[in-house]
C-alpha cells in the first residue's frame, strides 16, 4: 500500500490540486474547479456541474498538530455556515483516528454528510494505490520518493562495465536531486507517449531541461513500472544499444544527447540514419523495452528538412519537444525557487523577491534556464554574498556574451566595425546626433593610422544595416532625438574583449580624438579595474583595458588641454552611480573629472606632478572665489569635493577651520551630510571641535534634511534618486551622526515618501497600546503567491502545543507544573519564552529535575547560562569554543523576527569542532522550522552575543559593542549583562551615561528644569487630525537620546517617551493613566485649539489610503517656551508627570550609584 507523507512532499496548492483530482475521479461525473489561493472564503474547490453546492476545503498541517487543525476549522465552520452548502468535502493531509473524524464531523454537523467526506492521509493514499488513480502519480511526480535500496539493486544489475560508470551516475543523481524537480505541465504527456509508444525524443536547446526532464521519467518508471533494468548512454554508443537488451526482461535505456553538436543533416543516406530508424521501429515494436533520447532542437529540424520519409514520420509523430518558451512563468518562478531549497540558501533569499519585480525579470528573462540557474546556485555556495548582491551577480550572469560574434563581426567593413566600437567605449545608447560627431572626429585619423577603408560618406547607410542584427535605433517621444543602443549583451561582451585584445590597435585614435570625457573613461584605465555599468538597460560587465604607457601619455596630455571642453555623451538615468549626462555643463561635471582624472594618473605618483598641479590650481579657483551664502562648489560636486581635499591637503596649506564651515554652510541634500564627514579623516582635531560645538544643529539639520530630500526627489521625480535615499544614505548618514530612526520618524518617513522604508530595522522597543496605526499595504505582483508557499507552509501552528497538557504528561513534579503554569500567565515572566516549543521546555524541565536551577533567584542569565553548561557537558565540547561559534552564527543571521538559519551555515560553524556533525546536535539550543533552522528561545543568540561583550577588555570598544546590539536588544541584553559583568556595565556605561543626563538638567527653577529635560531627549510628535471629531488621532513620537529610557526603565522607573502622546489623544487613557500621568481631561480641549491654531498644519498623503490627511509637527522644546503653552501643559498635566519623573530618576540614579 502506498504512504506518501503529502505534508512534507507538496506545497498546499499542490496538495490542493491533487484532493480535486482524486474527487473528480471518485465522484465521476461530478467536476470541481478550484480557487486560487488567497481569500477563498472557506473554498478551495468547489461543483460546477451539480444543481446541490458542493465546497471541499484542504488542510496540509503538520502530522503532529491536530490541535493546530481543530483550531482552524473551528473559523472554517463559520464561513460554511455562511456559505449554506448542501455537502461538504474535508481533506486533510494527516491521518485522523475515529475519534478526532468524529469531532470534526459533529463540528460540521448538517454540512459534511457522513466520514467519507473527511478524507484524511490514509484515504487519500489507499485511492492513489487503486488502478484508477494511478495516472495521478505522472502530474505529482513528487510524491514517488526513489527508493535507494531499489536504486542500487538496479546499479548491481548493470553488468555491462561500459555503461555502469554513467548509469551508475544517472541513477544516483535522480536519488540526490529528486526535491530538486519541478512537476511542469508536459511531465505526464511524457509519460504516456513512452508508455504508449515505447519510445520518447526530448528536444530543446542546451540546458533546457532535457536531461532532467528524462530523470523524473525514469523515476516514475523505476517506481511504477517497477523497471529494475537501465542504461545511460551518450550520443556515441547509440548504435550498442541493440546489444544490450534482453528478451521479455522490462528495460529502460537513456540515450542522452544523442548525435550530439557534431551531427551534419548532409549525412542524409548514411548508416547512422539508418540505424537510428531501424532501432526507433524495434522499441516501437517491443512490449518491455522503453527508449528516451534528448538531442538539441535545431539538430532535429535539420535532420527532419534532410532525411528520408521513414525518418522524417518517426520524428514528426513521436518526438516531444520541450521548449523553453513553452515553459509557465509559475514553472519556471518554481524551478528557480527547488533550486535555492536545495542548495540550501537561507530564508532572506526567498523573502528578498516579494514586492519587486527582479523575480519577474529572472524567471522571464531569455538567458533563464535549469542549467544556468543550477549552475549559479553552486558558484554562489562558495561565495558570502547577502541576498542583494546574490540576485545582482545573478541578473549579471544572466548577460555572459556568447561567442558566435566573433563570426559575425569580422567580416563587417571598417565603417560599421568603428561604428560599434564608439556605441561600444560611449555606454550605450548614444544619440545619433553624439554618435555621427564621435565619428567625424575619429574617422580620419583612423584612416591615416589604421590604413583601414572608412567611408564618411556611409555613416547613415551603415547605421541602417546595423540596425537588421546589432543595434537599435529608437526616436524619443518628447524631442527629435534618435538614442542608439546594442540589441542584445553578447555584442557587447565581445567587443570589449575584441578591443582588448585583436582590435588594440583602434584604441590609439580613439582615445585621440573622441570629443566626450566618458569615452576615455568608461573601458580604458591605467590600472586593472572593473566596468561599473548596471545602469545600462544591457549592462556591460568586466574588466576594464589596461592602456600601455606610451597610451596613457596620450590619454594625459588630451585630459589635460582639453578638460573643460571634455563633457558627457551619456544619456539619462545613471543617478545610481552618480554618472553625468549629457545635460550636464562643464562646472557641474568638474569635480567628478577631477576625481577620475587622479584615479587614472595618481598625484601621489611623481610621475603626475604635472596632473597634481593642475588639480590644485582648479581647487584653488573655488576656494578662492568663495562667496558667503553659496555652496563652495557646485551642487553636483558636493559630495566629492571633500574627497579632492583629501588627495591635495598634504601638499597644500588650507584654512582648515574656515574651510569646514564654508563646506557646510553649503550643504542642502542628505548625501552632503555623509560627505561632510570625510573631513573627520582630513582635519581631524578641527572637524572634531566644529562637531562637539555645532552637534545639535547638525543632527538637527539632517533630520529637517531627510524629509525636505524626499519633498525634493518626488517634486522632480527623481524615482533613483529617491530609491537611493531610502534604500541606504538616510540610514547611513543617521547611523555616522548618531541619530536614531525612531518608529515615528520612520513613520513620517513612509508618509511623506508615500512608500515604505524597505532597509529600516524595526527595533524591539515597547509599543504602546494606544498607538493605532495600520501597516502599509504594499501591492504584490503574480509570484507573491508562490513565495508565500515556499515561505510560509500553511500549518502556522508548527511549534504550538498544549502547554498544560504537556507537561501533565512529561512532568511529575506537581510543584514545578503548578510554578511553571503560574509564571507563564504573567507577559512579562522571564519562564515565558522558555515554554514556547517542546525542545527547551524539555530541557528547563532537567534543570531542575537534577537541581541545577531551582525557585529562587531565577533570571534570564541563570537559565540560558545553566542551559547551556549543561548541553556542553552532556556533548563532552568544549565551551569557550562552542561559544564563538554560536556568537559568529549570531552576527551572522538578520536581526529580524523573521530570520533563519541554514544547514549549510550550521556545517560551516560546528562541522570542525564536532564529531559527526548534524544539525539534531544542537537541539536544544537550535531546532529545525519548516525548511530552516533557528534558535529555540530568541534571548538564546542574545546569551551568546553578551558572552563575546564581556569578553572584551577595551572599555570604549566594550562600550561601543554594547550600544551597537542595544539598537536591537534592548532589555534583554542589559538584564543578562547586568548579571555576567554587573560593575563593568554600570561604571563604564550606565552611570556615566545617566550622569550625563542629571547633569544636562537646568534646576533653576521649575520650568529650566522641564525645558532641558525636553531639550535633552529632544522630544517631538507628529499628530494627525480628525476634522471631523476634532481631535488628534494616530500619533507618533521620537527622542534622540532613546537609551537613556532604556537605562532608566532599568533602574525601575517606568518612563517612555512614545507614552506622552496620552496627553494630546484624549480617548486614549485609562483610569489608571490618569492617576499615573497626573492626566486632566478638561485641559484637553485648549491644548488642541492652542495647537490649531499656533501650529502649522500639514497636508499629506496617507501611504496607508489614498485619503490626504491633516498632520500637526510639534517640536515639544520650541511648543513648550511659549510661557502659554506651557500653562496649558500644565494644566492637563504634563510638566507634573515630567518633573515626577525627573525627582524619581535623581533618587534612582543616586541610589544606583551608591549600589555595590
Amino acid at each position: 500500500m502506498t504512504n506518501f507523507d503529502f505534508h512534507n512532499l507538496l506545497f498546499p496548492t499542490e496538495f490542493e490540486n491533487l484532493c480535486r483530482d482524486i474527487l473528480e475521479i471518485r465522484e465521476n461525473p461530478i467536476k470541481f474547479t478550484s480557487y486560487k489561493p488567497g481569500k477563498d472564503g472557506g473554498i478551495d474547490f468547489k461543483s460546477t456541474n451539480t444543481e446541490d453546492i458542493i465546497i471541499g476545503q484542504c488542510k496540509l498541517y503538520n502530522p503532529n498538530n491536530y490541535n493546530g487543525l481543530k483550531r482552524s476549522l473551528k473559523k472554517e465552520v463559520e464561513k460554511c455556515q455562511k456559505k449554506k452548502p448542501n455537502r461538504y468535502i474535508l481533506c486533510v493531509g494527516m491521518k485522523l483516528s475515529d475519534t478526532q473524524a468524529e469531532e470534526i464531523l459533529e463540528l460540521f454537523k448538517g454540512y459534511i454528510l457522513n466520514q467519507n467526506d473527511i478524507i484524511d492521509n490514509e484515504k487519500l493514499n489507499k485511492y492513489l494505490g487503486n488502478k484508477e488513480y494511478n495516472y495521478l502519480k505522472k502530474i505529482y511526480s513528487k510524491l514517488l520518493i526513489p527508493n535507494l535500496s531499489y536504486v542500487e539493486d538496479i546499479i548491481s544489475n548493470t553488468v555491462n562495465s561500459k555503461y555502469y560508470k554513467s548509469t551508475k551516475s544517472f541513477l544516483l543523481d535522480i536519488n540526490e536531486k529528486h526535491k530538486l524537480f519541478h512537476n511542469v505541465f508536459n511531465l505526464k504527456t511524457c509519460i504516456d507517449i513512452l508508455e504508449d509508444k515505447k519510445v520518447l525524443i526530448l528536444t530543446g536547446n542546451p540546458g533546457v531541461g532535457k536531461t532532467t526532464m528524462a530523470k523524473m521519467i525514469v523515476n516514475y518508471f523505476i517506481g511504477e513500472k517497477l523497471i529494475n533494468n537501465i542504461f545511460f548512454v551518450s550520443d556515441n554508443h547509440l548504435q550498442d544499444i541493440e546489444g544490450l537488451l534482453i528478451d521479455n526482461q522490462k528495460q529502460l535505456i537513456v540515450v542522452d544527447d544523442f548525435w550530439g553538436q557534431n551531427f551534419s543533416p548532409t549525412y542524409k543516406n548514411n548508416t547512422r540514419l539508418r540505424n537510428f530508424t531501424r532501432i526507433i521501429n524495434d522499441f516501437k515494436k517491443s512490449s518491455s523495452h522503453y527508449l528516451i533520447l534528448t538531442s538539441r532542437e535545431y539538430i532535429i529540424r535539420d535532420v527532419i528538412s534532410n532525411a528520408e520519409y521513414e525518418t522524417r514520420e518517426i520524428l514528426n509523430t513521436d518526438s516531444f519537444t520541450i521548449n523553453l518558451n513553452e515553459y509557465s512563468e509559475e514553472d519556471k518562478a518554481r524551478i528557480f525557487l527547488n533550486h535555492l531549497y536545495f542548495y540550501n540558501f537561507e530564508k532572506k533569499y526567498i523573502s528578498h523577491l516579494k514586492y519587486n519585480d527582479q523575480f519577474q525579470r529572472i524567471v522571464n528573462h531569455s538567458n533563464y534556464s535549469p542549467r544556468n540557474i543550477e549552475y549559479f546556485c553552486k558558484t554562489q555556495l562558495k561565495e558570502n554574498n547577502n541576498e542583494y548582491s546574490f540576485y545582482k551577480e545573478l541578473e549579471q550572469y544572466f548577460e555572459k556574451p556568447n561567442e558566435y560574434w566573433n563570426k559575425n563581426f569580422i567580416i563587417l567593413n571598417n565603417t560599421s566595425q568603428l561604428i560599434l566600437l564608439i556605441i561600444l567605449i560611449s555606454s550605450d545608447p548614444i544619440s545619433l546626433t553624439d554618435l555621427e560627431t564621435t565619428f567625424e572626429e575619429v574617422q580620419s585619423d583612423v584612416r591615416k593610422e589604421l590604413n583601414l577603408n572608412i567611408n564618411p560618406l556611409d555613416f547613415a547607410n551603415e547605421i541602417r544595416l546595423l540596425e537588421d542584427f546589432y543595434i537599435i535605433s529608437e526616436k524619443q517621444e518628447c524631442s527629435s532625438q534618435i538614442l542608439i543602443r546594442f540589441q542584445n549583451p553578447g555584442i557587447k561582451d565581445y567587443l570589449l574583449e575584441y578591443l582588448r585584445i585583436d582590435g588594440r590597435t583602434w584604441i590609439r585614435p580613439l582615445i585621440k580624438n573622441v570629443p566626450f570625457f566618458n569615452q576615455l573613461i568608461y573601458v580604458f584605465d591605467t590600472i586593472e579595474n572593473q566596468i561599473d555599468d548596471f545602469e545600462s538597460d544591457i549592462p556591460l560587465y568586466g574588466k576594464k583595458i589596461v592602456l600601455s604607457k606610451i597610451l596613457q601619455e596620450i590619454l594625459k596630455e588630451k585630459l589635460l588641454e582639453e578638460f573643460d571642453l571634455l563633457n558627457f555623451c551619456t544619456q539619462d538615468a545613471r543617478e545610481y552611480t552618480n554618472d553625468f549626462t549629457t545635460g550636464f555643463t562643464s562646472e557641474e561635471t568638474k569635480y567628478f573629472k577631477i576625481s577620475q582624472l587622479n584615479d587614472l594618473f595618481k598625484i601621489s605618483q611623481n610621475s603626475n606632478i604635472d596632473v597634481r598641479k593642475f588639480i590644485i590650481n582648479e581647487v584653488m579657483k573655488d576656494i578662492d572665489n568663495y562667496q558667503e551664502g553659496h555652496k563652495i562648489v557646485d551642487q553636483h560636486s558636493m559630495t566629492i569635493f571633500p574627497s579632492i581635499i583629501k588627495l591635495i591637503h598634504s601638499f597644500i596649506d588650507l584654512d582648515e577651520n574656515k574651510l569646514i564651515q564654508h563646506y557646510y554652510n553649503g550643504i542642502t541634500f542628505t548625501n552632503e551630510y555623509y560627505s561632510f564627514y570625510e573631513f573627520i579623516d582630513i582635519y581631524p582635531f578641527e572637524f572634531n571641535k566644529f562637531y562637539a560645538q555645532n552637534i545639535l544643529k547638525i543632527r538637527t539639520g539632517i533630520k529637517y534634511q531627510i524629509l525636505d530630500d524626499i519633498d525634493y526627489y518626488k517634486w522632480h521625480e527623481m524615482d533613483l534618486k529617491l530609491d537611493s535615499h531610502l534604500g541606504y544614505i538616510i540610514e547611513e548618514v543617521a547611523q555616522l551622526y548618531g541619530i536614531r530612526l525612531t518608529s515615528k520618524f520612520v513613520l513620517e518617513i513612509e508618509e511623506i515618501a508615500e512608500r515604505p522604508f524597505r532597509n529600516f530595522k524595526k527595533n524591539r522597543t515597547k509599543e504602546s497600546a494606544k498607538e493605532n496605526t495600520v501597516r502599509e499595504k504594499i501591492k504584490s505582483n503574480p509570484l507573491d503567491k508562490i513565495v508565500d508557499e515556499y515561505l510560509s507552509p500553511i500549518d502556522t501552528y508548527e511549534n504550538e502545543f498544549n502547554l498544560k497538557s504537556y507537561l501533565g504528561y512529561n512532568c511529575n513534579d506537581k510543584n514545578l507544573i503548578k510554578f511553571i503554569i503560574k509564571e507563564v500567565k504573567n507577559e512579562k515572566s522571564i519562564l515565558k519564552p522558555f515554554t514556547t516549543n517542546k525542545d527547551i521546555l524539555d530541557s528547563f524541565i532537567n534543570l531542575f529535575n537534577s537541581k541545577v536551577l531551582n525557585y529562587e533567584n531565577l533570571s534570564t542569565f541563570t537559565i540560558l547560562n545553566e542551559l547551556f553548561t549543561n548541553w556542553v557537558v552532556s556533548k563532552n565540547l568544549n565551551p569557550e569554543i562552542l561559544k564563538e561559534k554560536f556568537y559568529n552564527l549570531s552576527t551572522s543571521i538578520d536581526f529580524s523576527y523573521d530570520y533563519s538559519i541554514s544547514e549549510s551555515q550550521l556545517k560551516k560553524e560546528f562541522t570542525n569542532i564536532i564529531l559527526n556533525f548534524s544539525p539534531t546536535i544542537l537541539s536544544p539550543l537550535i531546532i529545525p522550522h519548516k525548511k530552516w533552522y533557528i534558535f529555540s528561545q530568541p534571548d538564546i543568540r542574545i546569551y551568546f552575543i553578551a558572552e563575546y561583550i564581556k569578553t572584551i577588555k577595551d572599555d570604549e570598544i566594550f562600550k561601543e559593542n554594547v550600544f551597537e546590539y542595544l539598537c536591537d536588544f534592548q532589555d534583554t541584553l542589559i538584564e543578562i549583562l547586568n548579571i555576567s559583568c554587573f560593575h563593568r556595565l554600570k561604571n563604564t556605561i550606565i552611570i556615566p551615561e545617566l550622569k550625563k543626563f542629571i547633569t544636562s538638567i537646568d534646576i533653576t527653577s521649575e520650568k529650566s528644569t522641564i525645558l532641558s529635560f525636553i531639550d535633552f531627549f529632544k522630544i517631538e510628535f507628529n499628530l494627525k487630525w480628525n476634522q471631523n471629531k476634532k481631535k488628534f488621532g494616530d500619533s507618533g513620537s521620537s527622542n534622540s537620546e532613546w537609551y537613556i529610557e532604556l537605562f532608566l526603565n532599568h533602574l525601575d522607573i517606568e518612563f517612555s517617551i512614545m507614552n506622552l502622546d496620552i496627553y494630546f489623544l484624549k480617548d486614549y487613557h485609562t483610569n489608571e493613566d490618569i492617576q499615573k500621568y497626573f492626566l486632566n481631561k478638561n485641559a484637553y480641549n485648549k491644548l488642541y485649539n492652542i495647537i490649531t491654531k499656533t501650529i502649522e498644519k500639514k497636508k499629506r498623503r496617507c501611504i496607508f489610503s489614498e485619503e490626504i490627511g491633516i498632520y500637526f509637527d510639534i517640536g515639544l522644546y520650541e511648543f513648550a517656551k511659549n510661557d502659554e503653552n506651557y500653562y496649558i501643559l500644565k494644566q492637563i498635566g504634563m510638566i507634573d508627570y515630567i518633573f515626577d519623573i525627573y525627582t524619581k530618576s535623581q533618587i534612582a540614579i543616586s541610589n544606583y550609584t551608591n549600589q555595590s
